[in-house]
């Protein structure tokens, strides 16, 4: 079984009104990259049946 990683987002919810380029989390996630900034991240399967849209997926627990 895979450990379980919790990140704390800091600051407010993006705005579905006026959105940003890049990932909708990258002003509330102190460690985006600029790909984070540039690009929308893409869904992807990671696990059998668990799919994620974060560029990041899989680098988180290295830091």
């Amino acid at each position: 079984m895979q450990r379980e990683t919790v990140l704390e987002l800091y600051g407010e919810p993006p705005n579905a009104v006026n959105p940003l380029d890049g990932c909708c989390f990258h002003p509330r996630y102190p460690r985006a990259k600029a790909t984070c900034r540039e690009d929308e991240p893409e869904l992807r399967e990671v696990e059998n049946g668990h799919f994620v849209a974060c560029h990041l997926a899989g680098q988180i627990d290295r830091w």
